[in-house]
């Protein structure tokens, strides 16, 4: 690959942004600015009386693939979209609209069986609750019943039909015993300062409902300086649980009250400063108790600590680590792994699609890597010997946050995840795609940014801010300051996240940049990502044809035009390109399509010089 790239002179370009398409873009680029508002915030669940595995999509784009619990938030424009469940064969299953406002956080379930089956949309109080309470609201999601009581601690709090959501409201957090109707009662737990969604599952003739419960923390009041603990203290098999509160600055109230092993709080917020920090056995506390374990430590501005009780109760230790905060690329997740577990000394990590994501995480250490957004079903493999399988473990890394996975346990393999939001950048990426053009300057608000592309060429993936700016392309062997008028000129306005862009010079006559969204979302087992653009001048349409199979992978596509971002199976293909008439006029032979690739294909050339013909391969993995 060839690349022209020149750093940003007075651009430190990043923020919380993606962006939109320039006025002349191709009408698959997301909606324009004006009819953009702002943005909210959705996850999917699947709740579900048999839990099979399910499919989401948004306005006809897919969302989750094979789903089985919770997967989100993902980020959205607000305004009203479409939520449609199917099964991993395309069968529609239930579908629901809904109306998301701005900054707000929705939840779309799919619950029942069969012909029963419907989405339940909840919208999600996010605002903290009260110190040391917790939120929680109830579903029933038993097929077949009536309205049915939920009852909490034996007493009733509502009374709900299939598909009802009861109020939320907020307790003092801690364990409760709910039950549906006059069905046995279940246990759950509700820790402090998050919210949650406590469905009874199940059909008419179920004994008893299971209950799946989702949890979400508060939108954070400010700042990214912050701090949590988690108790990972080991208590031999057969002794009694010990929890821990944990208080800081000799405050007489805990800030985290009840820690029980294996439980990672919810983050506060703090102004930087020197905090003394001081973790009691539940039942104890400084009136008059010891601490088990004291650290007095600076947080500093944009820092994100995380404290881990480890040991024994009879020696506690606080282990620390750091959150790396840095901007994530947009659709992207940074996933944060932990090997806190005795029995495996050094592992890496494969996804779902069989791709290897991390390659060691050795014993007592954190390792990391930016993921695209979604569900993960991870293996475990031998850093060793990466055949071996070793453990799994499951993660939801939703893009724009950061997902810390904690490996752990000595009797057995244990593990955990928590999200926290992090800023995400928009990428943008250039292609010269016009024959006889020469090579190209690109400018932002006239500053360089991208000198000398030529023809055939293009870059790696740049990052910019939220704002707007006036483009400017040039010939690269003229200035602005010589007074010559730029060859292209519109204007980039960045506003909230999006895909990542792939921007296309096309046309010699007719010059243009075009605009693409690159779809970087995690890519099924077994299977890359295709898409192609004409580029091919005086050809009027361009259909793509697999040529083993005569199957048509893209329609007539017009000159400047890219298809559909496809997902095939990885194996060898040969591709034909024909005109409108149904003339193939090129191909690209046997071109091996390796599983967990994203692959754009520009085809170019001239159909008055078969000579020209060609293609710009653009190759990531997500």
């Amino acid at each position: 690959m060839r690349k022209h790239l020149q750093r940003f002179i007075s651009l430190c370009l990043i923020g919380i942004i993606a962006l939109t398409a320039f006025g002349a873009m191709q009408s698959h680029v997301e909606a324009s600015p004006e009819t953009q508002t702002g943005v909210g915030f959705i996850r999917f669940a699947n709740a579900t009386v048999t839990g099979g595995d399910v499919d989401v999509y948004l306005d006809n784009r897919l969302i989750a693939n094979k789903l089985f619990n919770v997967v989100g938030y993902f980020t959205f424009y607000s305004g009203d979209h479409t939520v449609v469940f199917t099964t991993p064969a395309g069968a529609e299953i239930a579908s629901a609209t809904l109306s998301l406002a701005n900054a707000t956080r929705m939840t779309a379930t799919l619950i029942g069986a069969g012909a029963d089956s419907q989405v339940v949309v909840t919208v999600d109080n996010a605002t903290p609750p009260v110190r040391n309470l917790t939120r929680v609201a109830y579903v029933n999601a038993v097929q077949g019943s009536g309205d049915q009581d939920i009852r909490v601690n034996s007493e009733s709090v509502a009374s709900l039909g299939f598909g009802e959501v009861s109020e939320a409201t907020e307790v003092v957090a801690g364990s409760y015993s709910v039950a549906l109707g006059s069905s046995p009662a279940s246990d759950i737990v509700l820790s402090p300062g998050r919210y949650y969604l406590v469905f009874f599952v199940g059909d008419s003739a179920s004994p008893a409902p299971r209950i799946v419960q989702l949890t979400g923390r508060p939108y954070r009041v400010s700042g990214t300086n912050r701090f949590r603990f988690m108790n990972l203290v080991e208590v031999p098999e057969g002794a009694e649980e010990v929890t821990y509160d944990v208080y800081v600055n000799a405050d007489p109230i805990a800030v985290y009250a009840g820690i029980r092993y294996g439980e990672a709080t919810n983050e506060v917020v703090v102004t930087p400063g020197n905090y003394t920090f001081e973790v009691y056995a539940t039942g104890t506390s400084p009136d008059g108790g010891t601490p088990v374990v004291t650290t007095t430590l600076d947080i500093a501005e944009d820092q994100s600590l995380f404290m881990l009780l480890t040991g024994t109760p009879e020696e506690v230790n606080l282990d620390l680590f750091a959150d790396d905060l840095t901007p994530v690329p947009v659709n992207t997740a940074r996933l944060q792994v932990m090997n806190l577990t005795s029995i495996i000394p050094n592992f890496g990590l494969v996804s779902q699609n069989g791709i290897t994501l991390i390659e060691e995480v050795s014993r007592g250490s954190l390792a990391s890597a930016n993921v695209p957004g979604g569900l993960y079903d991870l293996t475990l493999v031998d850093s060793s010997d990466p055949s071996a399988t070793v453990g799994r473990a499951e993660v939801n890394a939703p893009a724009g946050s950061i997902a810390t996975l904690i490996i752990y346990g000595t009797d057995r393999q244990r593990w955990t995840w928590f999200n926290e939001p992090v800023e995400q950048v928009a990428s943008v990426r250039f292609a010269h795609a016009a024959p006889d053009s020469p090579s190209l300057d690109f400018y932002l608000d006239g500053d360089l940014v991208l000198n000398n592309l030529n023809y055939l060429d293009f870059t790696d993936y740049l990052t910019l801010s939220a704002g707007s700016y006036e483009l400017t392309v040039y010939p690269g062997d003229v200035t602005p300051a010589e007074g010559v008028e730029p060859i292209w000129r519109d204007q980039l306005t960045i506003t909230a996240n999006n895909f990542p862009l792939t921007l296309v010079a096309l046309g010699t006559d007719n010059f243009r940049v075009n605009a693409f969204a690159d779809n970087i979302e995690l890519i099924p087992l077994d299977q890359a990502r295709v898409r192609f653009i004409h580029a091919v001048r005086n050809v009027p349409g361009m259909s793509v044809i697999n040529s083993a199979s005569g199957d048509v992978l893209a329609g007539i596509l017009a000159y400047g035009q890219g298809s559909d971002n496809l997902n095939l199976n990885a194996n060898t293909r040969t591709f034909n390109f024909s005109d409108g008439q149904g003339n193939v006029y090129y191909r690209i032979e046997s071109f091996e399509l390796v599983k967990g690739n994203y692959y754009t294909f520009i085809v170019v050339g001239d159909a008055a010089d078969p000579t020209t013909f060609g293609y710009i391969l653009i190759q990531v993995q997500p």
